[in-house]
């Protein structure tokens, strides 16, 4: 577990925003079965989500968007995230 605010991060995150995120994406990633596709999202509490994680949020509430032909699905679904955040 990676804390943005921990002196290990603090360098890097003030000069680039989402390093804390990048590094815990970085630790999720372990080798699947060749039949799955594992997209981490290490999302951060000060907001930061990793670049692969806000790829895979968007196509799914595309996706999402599609089913319900609701335009609104895609702010729906970060909003219930950072709920949960």
């Amino acid at each position: 577990m990676s804390d943005t605010l921990d002196q290990s991060y603090v360098h890097e995150t003030s000069q680039t925003p989402g390093v804390a995120a990048v590094a815990a994406a970085a630790n999720k990633n372990a080798p699947l079965a060749q039949s799955y596709s594992f997209v981490p999202v290490a999302a951060k509490t000060m907001g930061a989500v990793n670049k692969d994680g806000v790829d895979f949020l968007c196509e799914l509430g595309r996706r999402i968007t599609q089913y319900t032909d609701d335009h609104r699905e895609s702010a729906f679904l970060f909003q219930r995230l950072s709920m949960l955040i």
